[in-house]
């Protein structure tokens, strides 16, 4: 007999362990769908943050002075539209840094979550194969007296 399943008293001790292991793996489960729901609009506010950045490198692009006669006032207006859509960019930037991090920690936390999934479907399978040994080895144990049995009958028969 194998030692995990020694040290289940009985079958109602192993289905107990079962269901119990069964409701773990459910909880696991729910926490992985958790985490990967943190991830949607994280996932969302990056791709946000491309198109603005897009959108601002070409606005940027569009206020540049090329082959063009400015007089003093125009330029310092040109440079002064350069210099809010630089730091507009700048801004966003850093907001996309932050996003990255928290989007950084919540995939580590996925991870984590997935790992103790795994941990708890294979304690769950443990379980599984422990209460189907229990299951055969109390067939076999009826079969054994029924057998006996059945030898003690026909012996008497004699």
């Amino acid at each position: 007999m194998k030692p995990y399943v020694a040290c289940m008293k009985s079958l109602s001790d192993g289905r107990r362990l079962l269901a119990l292991s069964q409701l773990r793996q459910q909880r696991g489960e729910q926490a992985v769908l958790r985490v990967q729901r943190q991830l949607q609009p994280l996932s969302q506010e990056r791709c946000g943050f491309e198109e603005q950045e897009t959108a601002l490198l070409e606005l940027l692009a569009s206020h540049r002075a090329n082959d063009c006669v400015l007089d003093h006032g125009q330029l310092l207006a040109l440079l002064r539209t350069q210099a809010v859509i630089r730091r507009r960019i700048d801004l966003l930037r850093v907001e996309r840094d932050r996003v990255d991090q928290q989007y950084q920690e919540v995939e580590q936390q996925l991870q984590a979550q997935r790992e103790r999934l795994r941990s708890l479907q294979r304690k769950h399978h443990q379980h599984q194969r422990a209460v189907e040994q229990l299951r055969r080895l109390q067939r076999l144990a009826q079969v054994r007296q029924e057998e006996r049995e059945q030898e003690e009958m026909t012996g008497m028969g004699r």
